[in-house]
């Protein structure tokens, strides 16, 4: 199961989500692997693998949504 594009593909579908649905996104994307694995033992690990992608997913958007707001401009010297 490619954890990556099951996350990128609904939030690409999504559009620019804001922070309220990519929380909903996660939370169907969690439902899906937890469905798809019945052995605790991999659905821990697919769960913990699922949520480094889900960190990564969020740190971007939050860095593109300062971006969006001009937080993220570079200081002159």
């Amino acid at each position: 199961m490619d954890l990556i594009r099951i996350v990128f593909d609904r939030l690409s579908s999504a559009g620019s989500p804001d922070a309220a649905a990519r929380a909903a996104i996660y939370a169907e994307c969690r439902d899906l692997v937890t469905a798809a694995h019945t052995a605790p033992t991999e659905r821990k690990i697919a769960l913990d693998e699922l949520e480094k992608v889900i960190r990564r997913q969020e740190m971007q958007a939050l860095y593109e949504e300062s971006l969006d707001r001009g937080d993220g401009k570079a200081r002159e010297t």
